[in-house]
């Protein structure tokens, strides 16, 4: 199971339809596999966006793969990431130089940068498998996912 991401929404919004992404916290694997059967609410966002996506036997596989091949790396650049978010954290309280603050904060972007680049790359491989009119409705349910949880931005 994926744990709620760092970094990187809908740079498939700027691959499918031109417009303005923004960071989210769920990352487009996780939304479009659902989990194995009893771990997820039948009615849940993934499900719907399956089912609404009308996508056929090969293409749920071929996603399934695609989730699989990225899902360990992701995981565990996520936690690297929290793990330097947490040192930052600390040196920013404690009584280190700002040479050491500022490394430690580059450190916290590169990491960032590395999970977006592992999104993106995943939402390349998953563009491939969908049709151009399942493109259009994935962008429209991010869309729409995005207007109604600001926050998770």
């Amino acid at each position: 199971m994926l744990l709620r991401p760092g970094y990187v929404l809908s740079i498939l919004l700027v691959t499918l339809t031109g417009c303005t992404a923004v960071a989210n916290t769920k990352p487009i694997t996780s939304q479009l596999i659902p989990s194995p059967e009893g771990q997820q609410h039948p009615k849940s966002s993934k499900h719907r966006l399956m089912r609404q996506l009308k996508l056929n036997q090969v293409q749920r596989q071929q996603l399934k793969t695609i989730k699989l091949e990225y899902e360990e790396s992701i995981i565990d650049l996520r936690q690297e990431v929290s793990q330097a978010k947490q040192t930052l954290s600390e040196l920013m309280v404690g009584t280190a130089d700002r040479e050491t603050i500022r490394t430690q904060y580059q450190q916290v972007q590169l990491l960032n940068r590395q999970l977006g680049e592992l999104h993106f790359e995943s939402m390349l491989q998953m563009r491939e498998v969908m049709t151009p009119e399942q493109r259009i409705q994935f962008a429209q349910f991010m869309r729409q996912r995005r207007n109604q949880n600001p926050l998770s931005d």
